[in-house]
Order: structure tokens, then C-alpha cells, then sequence
């Protein structure tokens, strides 16, 4: 999703019947792709959280994320999706297999995975933190 960077990379990207890019959107038109879609794949080279896994997740998409990057480690590999190399076109189709054959339980861990990123949850951790460590 966003802008195109490397128009090379987009021409074979437009060549595939299974990819698709979507330029930047609303969060309502964003929530419709999600909905829309069945896996969460966006392995990047540097990334600090990716709160987009977490959106998607809350949509139950299993996700396929970077190894050693922002998010990982939130999970055990398998639980919610699985992490990759960055630049392994291979390794992300092969986690992309594993997730379709076991889909409806990643799909479900990741539904409800994702309830830990609700804001309500969040503040309460926070309030926790701030009550013990009290200065």
C-alpha cells in the first residue's frame, strides 16, 4: 500500500494475478482491503513496530512480517504467521504455503492475537507500569 517508488517493480507487480497494489486510502477503504484479502504479507528492511500487522491480524489475516525487524517476536513463529528474510522471495513463499495449510487456526490466533493491541489494553499496561515505577 502507498506510493510507487521503483516503477520496475511495479510493472511486474501489475503482471500478477495474485498481487495487487493499493495506493494510500482512508482507513475505511483500508479496513475493506483487509477484509477483502486472506494473508498479510509485507516483509520490509527496516521497520520499528508495524502496527499494520496488528490491523490486519484484527481482521484475522495470518501475516507474513521481517525477521529481526519491529515486530518480531511479538509471537511464536506459527502462532499468528511467520517471519521472513526481507529479500527471500522464497522463503516468503514458502511461509505463505505453510500458513494455507493450517489457515483456519492461524486465522483465528491471529483474530484473537490481536485483542493485545487494543487501546484499552494498552492504557491499562501503562497505567500498571506507571503505578509500580512511581518516582
Amino acid at each position: 500500500m502507498g506510493n510507487i517508488v521503483n516503477a520496475r517493480y511495479h510493472r511486474l507487480l501489475e503482471q500478477t494475478h495474485f498481487l495487487k497494489h493499493i495506493p494510500y486510502c482512508s482507513k475505511e477503504e483500508l479496513i475493506k482491503h483487509y477484509r477483502d484479502s486472506d494473508i498479510f504479507v509485507m516483509p520490509s528492511k527496516r521497520e520499528t513496530f508495524g502496527l499494520v500487522y496488528a490491523e490486519a491480524m484484527s481482521q484475522a489475516l495470518p501475516i507474513v512480517f521481517s525477521r529481526g525487524q519491529g515486530f518480531d517476536g511479538q509471537f511464536p513463529e506459527g502462532e499468528v504467521g511467520y517471519s521472513v528474510k526481507y529479500n527471500s522471495p522464497t522463503e516468503v513463499a514458502d511461509r505463505i504455503e505453510q500458513i494455507l495449510n493450517n489457515y483456519d487456526a492461524i486465522s483465528q490466533r491471529a483474530l484473537s492475537s490481536s485483542e493485545r493491541y487494543r487501546w484499552f489494553y494498552i492504557a491499562r499496561e501503562y497505567a500498571k507500569l506507571y503505578s509500580e515505577h512511581k518516582l
